[in-house]
């Protein structure tokens, strides 16, 4: 299986948890974790903005596909021993659609939350101590 690259806000509290849970049982080191506050450069070889990419979680595959919200966590989880089961699941039942607007909508609450007084501040000071380095 090809790897992934995915990008979560590492300044979400309740998404580094989970990545972390998830980094702990990819023992076949297929997905490339990048924490878009701590490496922005990343976006921009990807060819992701920041806004977009703080609102919602994004995986690109080798191909240079983008998947976004509940796809992306679908590429993540057929990577993942314990939870390709459940992408499997969410793919034959064909609910990723319904999960997809269900996250989505909690995505724009996070988001409005979590960047109530603005996201570029993260990226400023990312991009601030990468000159300093």
């Amino acid at each position: 299986m090809e790897k992934i690259t995915l990008l979560y806000d590492g300044g979400c509290s309740l998404c580094s948890k989970e990545i972390q849970h998830y980094k702990r049982i990819d023992t076949r080191d297929l997905i490339n974790w990048v924490d878009i506050t701590s490496d922005p450069k990343a976006l921009n070889d990807l060819g992701l903005n920041l806004t977009e990419t703080m609102q919602f979680i994004h995986a690109v595959t080798a191909d240079g596909d983008k998947l976004i919200g509940v796809y992306a966590f679908l590429a993540v989880w057929e990577r993942l021993t314990g939870y390709r089961w459940l992408a499997f699941f969410i793919r034959a039942t064909k609910t990723a659609r319904l999960l997809d607007w269900v996250y989505f909508r909690f995505a724009n609450w996070r988001f409005k939350r979590r960047c109530k007084y603005g996201c570029a501040i993260s990226y400023q000071i990312s991009v601030k101590n990468q000159k300093q380095e």
